[in-house]
C-alpha cells in the first residue's frame, strides 16, 4: 500500500483535529505528528486508525449546557 501523500496527511490531521478545541487541538496535532513519524509502514489504514485512536484521547465533549444551548424548533 502506498504511503499517503503529505497533503493527504495534512487533510486527515485537519479532519481529526477539527472537533477539538484550543489546547487539545494543539496537543493532538503534536502527538499525531509524532505518532506518524514512528509508524514504519504508513499505509492509509494504519494512519487513519492511529489518528482516530489519538483523537479519542484528546476529545472532551462539551458540557451538558453547551450541547443544549441551541435554538429549538
Amino acid at each position: 500500500m502506498p504511503i499517503p501523500h503529505k497533503s493527504d496527511l495534512e487533510n486527515l490531521l485537519d479532519h481529526f483535529a477539527s472537533p477539538l478545541v484550543g489546547p487539545d487541538r494543539i496537543a493532538y496535532r503534536r502527538a499525531a505528528e509524532a505518532a506518524l513519524a514512528r509508524i514504519a509502514c504508513s499505509g492509509p489504514g494504519i494512519v487513519h486508525r492511529e489518528l482516530a485512536r489519538l483523537q479519542r484521547e484528546y476529545f472532551h465533549p462539551p458540557s451538558g449546557n453547551a450541547a443544549n444551548s441551541g435554538r429549538r424548533r
